[in-house]
């Protein structure tokens, strides 16, 4: 069976570093850190449909272990490489397309969304389903000089 955890990546020691940082108000990032229920995928670049098949089936094994074992904060990371720097608007564009293209994988396999999902972009409830699991949420960074993080869907 492939690795779908590329907890050995520099970036991924640098992410963890950063979710440890006490100014850091992620209690669920935290906790999935502390619990060792974080895994990573790392990808050359977020611009890119390159590695989507890869990160969809890293999400769909984060979506077996859950199933698996129904545990709280259990966190699954997408780094990408490249580019550095981008502006939050370029980076919002970027991340809606990478969102769309795993959602298309989802339909391809007959994934159906679960009863909770809304999928109004606009909506302060839109959620995303992977894999059947509804309700997955994602979480980003902000670029240099933001603090925190901010929630695109829950």
């Amino acid at each position: 069976m492939a690795s779908y955890n590329d907890s050995c990546h520099p970036l991924a020691s640098r992410f963890r570093s950063h979710v440890t940082d006490p100014a850091l108000p992620g209690v669920g990032a935290k906790s999935a850190h502390l619990r060792d229920q974080m895994r990573f995928v790392v990808c050359p670049d977020i611009d890119s449909a390159w590695d989507d098949l890869r990160l969809y089936a890293a999400l769909l094994h984060s979506v077996a272990a859950y199933r698996e074992r129904l545990a709280l904060f259990q966190s699954r990371v997408a780094i990408f490489e490249a580019p550095e720097r981008l502006t939050e608007s370029v980076f919002e564009a970027i991340l809606w397309t990478r969102l769309q293209s795993l959602a298309d994988k989802d339909a391809r396999h007959g994934q159906d969304d679960g009863p909770r999902v809304n999928r109004d972009p606009d909506s302060a409830q839109f959620s995303l389903s992977l894999g059947g699991i509804d309700n997955i949420g994602t979480a980003k960074t902000r670029p240099e000089g933001s603090k925190g993080w901010s929630t695109v869907g829950r």
